[in-house]
């Protein structure tokens, strides 16, 4: 055993990504320990291991643990960033490094966030904002007040289509789909099948496609040697995700 995190107040939001950055270092999403509305302030305390993205050194080990940790973290512990609610998927685009963290909402937003390798620290929010809505008297509390928070890249509503949560995915950096795909971060929405492609127009503008819709329920994306897209489905199925070519 690596890491043990106590998280049993609530069955619910536990995160689930594991993966290692170009720095060799193990990167791990934590839920904010579960229950409506993060009720014990995991996500916004620093010293808690829920509701962050974790950053830790495998290859060593310290006096109380199987890990060390990292010069760099903001904490001198293992938290990276924090503010989280349950980043179900992250990833890092090879091109730049910056992680993207796909962080499911409590029931207004789902967000998407992009920090660079030099952004350590990163405070995402929850439970003070839900995407870009402040939940202060909501959800958060006096914790809230005075705090810097690092908005999301881009948000949509779980209203309409069935939405319920987003299924991070990856900038496409492979070569086969290079003119359709090529810098654009597809990603989809467990329960409405949408999948989408977040990219840029030529004038820099963010632009939010949907790609098609999916009849089942997406749960990840995952990439091989030569960052072509695929994405895995519940009921045990492996696509290979391709772009239309006319």
């Amino acid at each position: 055993m690596i890491l043990d995190i106590p998280h049993r107040a609530a069955p619910n939001h536990n995160g689930g990504q594991l993966a290692f950055g170009s720095d060799h270092l193990l990167y791990v999403s934590t839920g904010d320990g579960g229950g409506g509305g993060d009720p014990a302030g995991n996500a916004q305390n620093t010293a808690s291991l829920l509701g962050k993205i974790l950053r830790v050194d495998v290859s060593r080990s310290s006096p109380t643990a199987r890990y060390a940790v990292p010069a760099g973290n903001p904490f001198r512990s293992p938290v990276w960033h924090y503010g989280l609610r349950n980043p179900w998927r992250f990833s890092f685009d090879p091109s730049d490094q910056r992680i993207w963290v796909a962080d499911v909402g409590q029931g207004d937003r789902e967000e998407i966030s992009v920090a660079a390798r030099t952004q350590p620290g990163r405070n995402f929010g929850w439970d003070c904002r839900e995407g870009t809505l402040d939940t202060t008297t909501r959800y958060g509390g006096a914790y809230c007040a005075g705090r810097t928070f690092h908005p999301p890249l881009f948000e949509y509503s779980q209203v309409g289509n069935d939405r319920c949560a987003i299924i991070g995915g990856h900038v496409y950096r492979g070569t086969r789909f290079r003119t359709q795909l090529y810098a654009v971060y597809v990603y989809a929405d467990f329960c409405s099948g949408e999948v989408w492609g977040l990219g840029r127009d030529a004038n820099g503008a963010l632009v939010n496609s949907l790609m098609l819709d999916h009849s089942g329920n997406l749960s990840s994306f995952g990439v091989d040697t030569r960052y072509e897209l695929y994405a895995s489905d519940l009921n045990g199925t492996v696509y290979k995700v391709e772009a239309a070519t006319r």
